[in-house]
């Protein structure tokens, strides 16, 4: 039985206590009387049913969210790097007056990813010119 399905039964079950106020199958007996109780039952077994469903309709999109989110604090992303020079040198780069060279911030390079290929790849690396309409996404702190 996967996760989904057990947060789902939990999340039904839990709405019928703080809908109905007890529920009786076979020798089990859940429920309680107070209103405040079966309020507090219910938001939580709706809460369940839909983390539920929305885990079980679209589990890539859910840890994809995670992934790309998952960076150190106070990192932040220099985007149209056309991959003629490496993350490394995109997220450091200055003007001689001490402005940045691309973008609005410096700082040492986290992560570097391919929009072309889709593939993360180290910092460090130079990966030629990318295709008009992809980039060479760095992520910087």
């Amino acid at each position: 039985m996967s996760y989904t399905v057990t947060l789902l039964i939990f999340g039904i079950l839990l709405l019928l206590v703080g809908l109905v106020g007890e529920v009786k199958a076979k020798e089990l007996e859940i429920g309680t009387s107070s209103k405040i109780v079966r309020i507090v039952l219910s938001l939580i077994g709706i809460f369940l049913v839909m983390l539920s469903l929305v885990l079980s309709s679209s589990p890539d999109t859910v840890k994809n969210y995670f992934k790309q989110n998952n960076h150190p604090a106070g990192s932040f992303q220099k985007n149209d790097n056309n991959g003629t020079v490496s993350c490394s040198t995109y997220c450091r780069k200055v003007k001689a007056d001490g402005t940045p060279e691309w973008g609005a911030k410096i700082g040492t390079c986290v992560e570097a990813k391919n929009e072309s290929s889709g593939q993360s790849i180290p910092c460090d690396t130079v990966p030629g010119l990318i295709p008009d309409g992809k980039q060479l996404t760095c992520t910087c702190r």
